[in-house]
């Protein structure tokens, strides 16, 4: 009864997949063998319309489950699946050394959660569908890049919104990004501690900088 049997990789399409024997169907309480293609279980003996899930030895649901994916292409997935999708909370790290750690829901990133890249930069914040949406702060490291920071609202990866961009000489800018640029006014704050209001379009100053209050 239940999980009964699980592996790896598809020698003849190089595609990952995971197969298990024996699971129950929620629609039409079949059981079936399925190779799976990274995605959700799909029943085949009713021909994809209820999905598998996994019991235990007494038939109750199981919750999400631990496992540990090592994928053709050098991708690896630690953490927690339903119904053979990721979901609940996993790190996925890439061969190129990119890694994300955070929550995962329907096979894709959803929610809270940390990726970093290979050259160093780092995002922590809001995930939607694979994409950073919502709100979240974006560090660019030194000796690579200039230490600054972007905490604010990220929109299909690209800072959108309210936003502040900051950098180590305490020098920062407070104001509206329109795709990854400043745009309209800020409130910029220089290392002095001095603060000056100022017009950007474009991520280029508009006209004379007025002093602030």
């Amino acid at each position: 009864m239940g999980f009964q049997s699980y592996r790896i990789g598809n020698e003849a399409t190089a595609m990952p997949f995971m197969q298990y024997n024996n699971v129950p169907c929620e629609a039409c309480s079949g059981r079936g063998v399925l190779p799976n293609a990274g995605g959700r279980l799909l029943c085949n003996r009713c021909n994809g319309t209820g999905r598998l899930y996994l019991v235990d030895s007494s038939g109750h649901r199981l919750p999400p489950e631990m496992v540990s994916i090592n994928y053709p292409n050098g991708m690896t997935y630690t953490g927690e699946t339903v119904d053979g999708a990721r979901h609940g909370t996993g790190t996925m790290t890439w061969a190129n050394g990119m890694r994300y750690t955070g929550a995962w829901a329907n096979d894709k990133r959803n929610g809270q959660g940390t990726f970093l890249w290979p050259d160093g930069i780092k995002f922590v914040g809001a995930w939607k569908n694979d994409k950073i949406d919502g709100q979240g702060t974006q560090i660019f490291p030194k000796p690579k890049y200039n230490g600054e920071t972007y905490s604010g609202t990220f929109v299909n990866g690209i800072q959108e919104g309210p936003g502040t961009q900051a950098y180590p000489n305490s020098e920062k800018f407070v104001g509206n990004f329109v795709n990854g640029q400043r745009n309209g006014p800020f409130q910029h704050t220089l290392a002095n501690g001095e603060v000056r209001s100022e017009n950007w379009t474009n991520d280029v100053m508009q006209g004379a900088r007025k002093d602030g209050m």
